[in-house]
């Protein structure tokens, strides 16, 4: 046997030993804004009623929330997280969530998975995962995965996902790329048979991320290099933001003296004649 075969056989049983040595722990993270479904498919993952759910815009979860299960033979952990994906939130309450998020999922979260409708794909809700990737940094991307509810909709106008992702605007596209194209839907309102296959199937996918991830998960240091970036983005822009006050008050200044220089000229011919 070759020495490349051998070694490209001994970092795939790595790699395996990597996925089984996780196998039995699952940590998910719930973004999403409030009446996307987040609760309804965290229990439906969890198969009890563990998350309150709602169908009116107010949210009925203020802070981090975490619950336990046993299932398939896994222990699954999901925290739901309505603070970090609040727009609205002070950003010093927000720093906080994310900290208490990424202390609970301790280590750190397999999978940030991002639910949403299918119905449209609104400014708030681009607004909001700019807004979490600000502050977990591009890197997040690689844990994401994103689930649309209300997957009995596209079975009734007899369409797939495939299909309503042809439709979906170019913004929601890009995030899509950025987490490889990992997306799945729920109909959270299906017989016990059907749910238990969709959460079968999101399972799958989760260690195939992981996989993926060489088993890895997000971790505080990642968190703590995202703020680097993000502190070092905005130090940048405020400088750009001071150059530009300083070019107009330059400007400015220009404008006065040349204006100043003309009436004294024009003062000057009055005075002569």
């Amino acid at each position: 046997m070759q020495v490349s075969q051998r070694r490209n056989q001994s970092t795939r049983k790595l790699e395996i030993s990597i996925c089984i040595g996780i196998d039995k722990e699952v940590r998910i993270v719930l973004l999403g804004k409030t009446g996307s479904g987040k609760s309804a498919t965290g229990n439906a993952i969890l198969n009890d009623d563990f998350f309150e759910s709602t169908t009116s815009g107010s949210s009925v979860t203020s802070r981090c929330t975490s619950r336990h299960a046993q299932r398939f033979g896994r222990n699954i952990q999901i925290v739901d997280t309505p603070g970090i994906f609040d727009t609205n939130k002070p950003n010093d309450v927000v720093q906080r969530e994310i900290i208490k998020c990424i202390g609970i999922t301790s280590p750190g979260p397999h999978c940030f998975l991002l639910v949403m409708g299918l119905s449209r794909f609104t400014q708030e809700e681009e607004d909001s995962i700019n807004h979490f990737v600000n502050n977990f940094g591009e890197g997040a991307f690689r844990y994401f995965i994103v689930l649309f509810t209300r997957k009995d909709d596209l079975d009734h106008h007899g369409k797939t996902l495939d299909d309503h992702l042809k439709t979906v605007p170019e913004s929601l596209k890009t995030i899509i790329a950025k987490c490889n194209h990992r997306c799945i839907a729920f109909n959270n309102t299906a017989s016990s048979p059907a749910k238990e296959d969709q959460v079968e199937d999101l399972l799958k996918m989760i260690d195939d991320m992981v996989c993926n991830n060489h088993g890895g998960h997000y971790t505080y240091n990642m968190y703590r290099e995202a703020k680097k970036v993000m502190k070092h983005r905005k130090y940048q822009e405020e400088k750009a933001r001071n150059r530009e006050r300083e070019r107009e008050r330059k400007a400015m200044e220009r404008e006065i003296e040349q204006k100043y220089k003309k009436q004294s000229r024009s003062n000057q011919k009055k005075e002569q004649s």
